[in-house]
């Protein structure tokens, strides 16, 4: 009870953290952009260094860069002070296996340097448009991403979008048209707002090459595996830093609007922060800001979900939004609080948060065709618009996760007969030894049995003396053990283990799994049992030629 009652409190308070980090990063900056400080000149000028600012959060995005190199340090401590570490690596030949099958894609951080350019190209356009309008509408704006990067995908991707999809993003550019025009039908402020239709125009566009760098990602940067979001996000900061420092050179001396005619002044910007407390705090809440909000983001995703992520980031909006308001950087405007409930309703939609009555999702179809008896057709159906059936074999590898696999009784046994043979078989007994008991507790008698089976895995696999140990942290494996002497047992106590294994199996045997020819087995098999379906065959024909070889294609055992 206790754990549970401690999980929750920190998820909420990374979840507020999110949120603050998240808001003082655009209200830092649009600080900095009103206050006014002496210029290099010796002149009292507000602080125009657009370029500048967005140097300095790539910065900050390269910090992430440091706190991953940390969090692997400490890892590698842990995973060393282990006594008892049974989860080992095998030679090539133990598996019959081509000498680099066995290996992890190999990538460099190079690759990061498009997706680089893109967000620095996307960031400097923002922080131009941020400076002409309220910060309220820039960060409404934002939203427009979604549409963009859908619109991408399905031209560049070639991904099929839902109809609630298509719906969310009609809702979405409802949303955005109103607060675009009450931005245009307000007044304009020379100090908050000088220019605030050039600023909607900007930040859109912004929106628009952000979305380019979305779908580069997604198209080359998927088939390198074990790269972490915090160390994607620390190598495309540092490498917006590299190139966008370097260019803070030559902007010198292109005429612009920066003090002295030049397109960036960079030691004007230096002055200027020099001359001001105000403006030296916004810029480092920038840097120190955009970190934080970085990490707590991808803590957020991890240990509760994308969906809640979305929900907070439509928070931060409101936050900036009403914070705004209280210290009169902006006037209330009616038809951008008509257009902000669009902007969320519209996200919701898009990601299937709120199903909306009369379309018809996939998970929907899949439940329908279960409940009429007709489960594998309804697995194999869903197959085909999946990862696993589409795309050349070396693409399938790339997007193929550890919860598709676990997801397919077929994929659990074939995973299950790889890790045998590489000797790491007791982690994946204890995953699903866990999921097992996670799944029970249905009625009293369940609940009489808990401490009998949490004895079971604990020494089967949690002690010292354990025949099948796993490899877990020792701080964790003693709270474990006085939770046992405790009797402070419940359905939900392995979680944190059995995160801790899950992980462990996907960043080491999972990758091999994925280049050995037990893989290109478990797609033939899908391949196969697909094209039967298609090609019109009975359900009854489907079943018996999976039966002759032994093959059972549905669901397994709930992941997560």
């Amino acid at each position: 009870m206790s754990g549970n009652s401690s999980t929750m409190g920190s998820a909420v308070v990374i979840s507020v953290l999110m949120v603050i980090t998240g808001s003082i990063n655009t209200i830092s900056t649009k600080w900095a952009d009103i206050t006014e400080s002496k210029d290099i000149r010796g002149e009292k000028t507000e602080f125009n260094h657009p370029f500048f600012q967005a140097a300095c959060m790539f910065f900050g995005e390269l910090c992430c860069l440091f706190v991953f190199k940390i969090n692997e340090f400490r890892k590698g401590r842990a995973a060393a002070a282990g006594s008892n570490m049974r989860y080992v690596a095998i030679q090539n030949e133990d598996v019959g296996e081509s000498p680099r099958s066995d290996e992890p894609t190999q990538w460099n951080p190079v690759i990061f340097l498009l997706p680089a350019c893109c967000d620095m190209t996307a960031t400097s356009l923002m922080y131009i448009g941020l400076s002409w309008t309220y910060a309220s509408i820039f960060q409404m704006l934002r939203g427009s991403v979604m549409i963009f990067t859908g619109i991408f995908s399905v031209v560049f991707l070639k991904r099929k979008l839902g109809k609630h999809q298509w719906l969310g993003m009609v809702v979405v550019l409802i949303g955005l048209t109103l607060v675009g025009v009450s931005s245009i039908m307000g007044p304009s402020d020379s100090n908050n707002a000088p220019n605030p239709v050039g600023g909607v125009i900007v930040i859109v566009i912004a929106q628009l090459v952000q979305a380019t760098q979305m779908v580069v990602e997604e198209k080359y940067l998927t088939k390198y595996e074990g790269i972490e979001p915090l160390q994607a996000v620390g190598w495309e900061g540092f490498w917006g830093f590299l190139v966008l420092s370097t260019l803070l050179v030559p902007m010198y001396w292109i005429p612009g609007t920066a003090t002295g005619g030049r397109l960036e002044n960079a030691p004007d910007a230096f002055v200027q922060m020099g001359n001001s407390v105000q403006v030296m705090i916004a810029i480092l809440g920038n840097i120190v800001s955009i970190g934080f909000f970085n990490f707590f983001g991808v803590t957020v995703t991890r240990t509760i979900s994308a969906t809640t992520r979305m929900v907070l980031d439509s928070v931060r909006t409101l936050v900036i939004w009403v914070f705004s308001l209280m210290i009169g950087w902006q006037k209330f405007q009616y038809m951008q609080a008509v257009g902000f409930p669009f902007l969320v309703l519209g996200m919701f939609i898009y990601n299937g948060s709120l199903k909306v009555p009369g379309l018809q999702y996939d998970e929907d179809k899949k439940q329908q065709q279960l409940a009429a008896g007709e489960g594998d057709t309804a697995e194999s159906k869903h197959l085909a618009d999946s990862r696993l059936v589409e795309g050349t074999l070396s693409q399938r590898r790339r997007k193929a996760s550890l919860h598709d696999v676990l997801g397919l009784s077929i994929g659990f046994e074939m995973f299950t007969k790889y890790c045998t043979e590489a000797r790491s078989r007791e982690n994946l007994k204890f995953w699903g030894a866990v999921e097992r008991f996670k799944q029970g507790g249905g009625g009293s008698r369940d609940d009489v049995l808990a401490p009998q089976q949490a004895r079971i895995i604990m020494e089967t696999y949690v002690t010292n003396s354990a025949m099948h140990q796993v490899n877990l942290p020792a701080k964790l494996r003693r709270a474990l053990e006085e939770r046992m002497e405790a009797g402070d047992i419940d359905r939900r106590m392995f979680s944190t283990a059995q995160e801790c294994i899950y992980d462990l199996i996907q960043r080491d045997v999972f990758p091999r799994f994925k280049n050995s020819t037990a893989f290109e087995e478990f797609i033939d098999i899908l391949e196969e049992h697909h094209r039967n379906i298609e090609i019109g065959e009975s359900k009854q024909e489907t079943q018996d030629q999976d039966e002759h070889r032994g093959i059972t294609i549905k669901p397994t055992l709930r992941v997560g």
